[in-house]
């Protein structure tokens, strides 16, 4: 739910000169402008509209943007120049223990041809073949424990690898081949944060220490750990110490995420330093980290005891190593027009304005049919539904 008209996003992808982002805490595709203002311009037809973690990646192909679903149930599919969504259905059940129907997919790696969308808790790799829009299901098999794969990835050659936060287990798959296969690494529950590939070794964040891995891939029970970390970092009790990790010139950058400082990692002389390129106050906060790509890792930054009071979003530049926090504010509808695109979730039948009284009994009218908008402004209903996201 959208608080003081505040949002909080968590997946972003440039197309032209605007930057499409999604919601963390309710469905909506959004506009960022200019002084941190969101614009709402459409609705995820058949998604619940305040469902948390509806999406957890998107790509650009054409005049096209592809959704990852997390909790969606759906993959989605926007056009930027028509307005219009595309769903694809997938299969939704699964006897795996470890599947979560919160956490589907997590990233989407694009190759020539296709769109792989990678497991979250998903026991299944998702192909997409760009130009028919069908869908293959590439299994292989989970671990009995539970599995939670990360939103990071490292790809090298035709291999990818992501890391479970769960357990110490690293899920690779070629692209080529399509064949993919857990390693686990370690007998310890331990499971890992982030992973990167520095030299012939993989380097992965422990998910609940003050630890770095290093893991050769073609032995992978071959670990070494890293835990002499300098005095003064310190973690606050009942913390996780890190929120995720990036390289930059050959050292793990470790962002804290119950820590008080930020770390490197230096992977050829295999020692912890205190990092003062990114000079932040962490004092009574905590950063969780939501998506990250080569150039930018988005944060949330919250006070420690107030979990579901976060509202301000840390961007840090890797290039730059800068860090600008912002606090994003949806536009309210008359700086914009009437267009918040309700009629995206309209049934067969045309709902009428005059019968649109509330949200609720929009969502029960529309149900759960796909249909694409007849009608792009739809006056007072448009406001009604931003009224019910920023309640």
């Amino acid at each position: 739910m959208i608080k003081d008209g505040r949002c909080f996003f968590e997946t972003f992808v440039q197309k032209d000169d605007k930057i499409y982002t999604t919601s963390m805490e309710s469905n909506g595709l959004f506009v960022l402008g200019p002084d941190a203002q969101a614009r709402l311009i459409a609705l995820f037809p058949l998604e619940e509209l305040c469902k948390h973690y509806l999406f957890t990646d998107s790509k650009c192909y054409e005049n096209q943007i592809i959704f990852a679903p997390g909790s969606a149930e759906h993959i989605h599919i926007y056009d930027t120049e028509t307005g219009q969504f595309e769903t694809i259905e997938f299969d939704l059940e699964t006897n795996q223990k470890s599947y979560n129907p919160l956490f589907k997919c997590s990233r989407i790696i694009e190759t020539k041809e296709y769109f792989f969308f990678m497991p979250n808790t998903y026991p299944y790799i998702l192909r997409l073949d760009k130009e028919l829009k069908q869908l293959k299901y590439i299994e292989f098999e989970l671990p009995e424990q539970k599995v939670l794969f990360g939103n990071q990835y490292v790809k090298h050659g035709n291999d990818i690898y992501m890391v479970s936060r769960r357990s110490p287990d690293i899920l690779k798959f070629n692209v080529q081949n399509e064949t993919a296969e857990i390693l686990t690494f370690s007998q310890d529950k331990t499971g890992g944060m982030s992973i990167h590939m520095v030299g012939e070794r993989l380097w992965v964040t422990s998910s609940t220490k003050s630890e770095v891995y290093e893991i050769n891939p073609f032995e992978v029970s071959q670990v070494q750990i890293h835990k002499e970390v300098p005095e003064a970092f310190a973690v606050r009790e009942g913390e996780l110490p890190f929120a995720c990790s990036f390289i930059r010139d050959e050292k793990l950058v470790l962002v804290p995420m119950g820590g008080n400082l930020f770390l490197e990692f230096d992977c050829e002389k295999k020692e912890f330093a205190i990092n003062r390129d990114l000079e932040f106050d962490l004092q009574d906060m905590n950063l969780a980290c939501m998506y990250q790509n080569e150039e930018t890792v988005a944060l949330c930054r919250r006070p420690e005891d107030l979990w579901k009071s976060f509202r301000n979003q840390v961007f840090l530049d890797i290039k730059k190593m800068t860090a600008t926090e912002v606090v994003f504010k949806i536009q309210e509808p008359e700086k914009y027009g009437r267009t918040l695109l309700a009629g995206k979730l309209e049934s067969d039948e045309i709902i009428k304005e005059t019968m649109l009284t509330d949200i609720r009994d929009f969502m029960e009218s529309a149900g759960n049919r796909p249909a694409f908008a007849k009608k792009n402004d739809m006056g007072s209903s448009g406001e009604t539904i931003y009224r019910y996201l920023c309640n």
